[in-house]
């Protein structure tokens, strides 16, 4: 039995030096939008927002390290928002065409 539950990461895969060919790597918001798969469900200004909630900044550099739980745990709360979102599940159909609302 693991007597450290909080043990994360020790292997310091996540600490290597960046390579600076391929650029600094994902922000916070790239990141988030990878989560969701690039589904724009709501407008970039209320992602960063949702980001802020959880005390990170959109525009900085993604640390698996340190921002990766904020940031599943941020994805999960934008899911959730979804699911409690019913206008968007409706839809009316006529004999010609269907719409969503």
């Amino acid at each position: 039995m693991i007597s450290n539950k909080n043990k994360q990461y020790q292997d310091e895969q996540y600490n290597r030096t960046p390579d600076y060919e391929l650029g600094p790597g994902f922000s916070n918001y790239d990141r988030l939008m990878v989560e969701l798969n690039n589904r724009m469900y709501y407008e970039k200004e209320v992602y960063e927002k949702f980001l802020n909630e959880n005390g990170l900044n959109a525009e900085d550099t993604f640390d698996k390290n340190t921002d990766h739980a904020q940031l599943l745990e941020k994805v999960y709360f934008i899911l959730q928002t979804l699911l409690s979102n019913i206008d968007m599940y409706r839809k009316i159909e006529t004999e010609f065409v269907t719409m969503n609302l």
